[in-house]
């Protein structure tokens, strides 16, 4: 197409050059005729140099389709290949799941039989430690053939009546200790067949004169007693003559004076009942979970320091 038109502008009437741009003053004879020739043959180079692009062209697109139907054979063979080997692969998880499923035993079994053989081993060690020791017992120590000492018991007994005698509990509190029992009785009773706030004040009064005695013959004691509501399940009836067990109304408070006046050492006492007005100046008294209170149970918080 661009060679026909160089062909035809040469035949037009005269003016601008449409080759070069030069005006008809400055164009040659015959300059339309060279420029159409020089157009002719570039068109020409080119028209050749696109044919063979064009054949090479050709002939890259033939290799490629070559090459295509090469890899699709091998793609279709690997995929032939792929498909015989997960079919092997199935049959091959076939013949191994009973052989997994026998491998699970054992290894199950082998746990267990290493189980045993520890709890065997141990046993055996301690079987062997056993045969080491001596079969002999150690002989307990010699028991007193004399017991406690009657003298000592009926010290003990009058410590226990004076001090039943000082906190005013009813009766004649005539007290006797049984060293082989370990039981106290109170004016012919025993403690154990008593009511709940006949055995507290008993038991009370045991603490208190055991601590008194030992301090004042000199033996060994930790210095302090506790004692947890000793009084607080005394009840005055309104009936005293068809209840034996009864107290009396001052009990409580002559509990609280006589351990202030002659105190065992320091005296721990846990309460819930409010402690009588008389002692509380010489008393140091906590109230536990109320408003207001120190503290809210017998230890301190642990950043504070005790000192009482």
């Amino acid at each position: 197409m661009v060679g026909e038109a160089g062909n035809l502008l040469g035949y037009f009437q005269t003016g601008t050059c449409v080759f070069c741009g030069a005006e008809p003053e400055h164009q040659h004879p015959g300059h339309h005729l060279a420029e159409t020739t020089q157009l002719v043959a570039a068109v020409a180079a080119e028209t050749r140099k696109t044919t063979e692009l064009h054949r090479d062209l050709l002939s890259t697109i033939e290799d490629l389709e070559a090459q295509t139907a090469d890899l699709n054979a091998e793609s279709a063979l690997h995929d032939d290949q792929l498909t015989g080997i997960d079919s092997e692969l199935r049959a091959l998880e076939e013949q191994l799941e009973p052989l997994t499923t026998d491998t699970s035993e054992v290894l199950a079994a082998r746990s267990r039989l290493e189980q045993e053989l520890a709890i065997h081993a141990q046993i055996e060690q301690l079987e062997e430690m056993k045969a080491s020791l001596s079969n002999v017992l150690p002989a307990p120590p010699p028991v007193r053939p004399d017991g406690i000492p009657a003298a000592d018991v009926s010290d003990f007994e009058q410590a226990i009546h004076q001090t039943l005698q000082a906190w005013h509990v009813p009766g004649e509190n005539r007290v006797t200790y049984n060293p082989t029992s370990a039981e106290i009785a109170v004016d012919g009773r025993p403690r154990g067949s008593r009511g709940h706030g006949m055995r507290s004040i008993i038991h009370a009064a045991f603490v208190v004169s055991l601590a008194r005695r030992n301090r004042a013959r000199g033996f060994i004691h930790p210095g302090f007693v506790m004692l947890d509501s000793p009084v607080v399940t005394y009840r005055q009836a309104e009936n005293r003559e068809t209840d034996p067990e009864l107290m009396t109304y001052d009990v409580v408070e002559h509990f609280y004076r006589d351990l202030l006046d002659n105190p065992p050492g320091q005296v721990i006492i846990i309460e819930n009942g409010t402690p009588p007005a008389a002692i509380t100046e010489r008393a140091r008294i906590y109230a536990f979970s109320v408003d207001g209170s120190e503290r809210l149970g017998f230890f301190p918080p642990r950043d504070h320091t005790a000192t009482d």
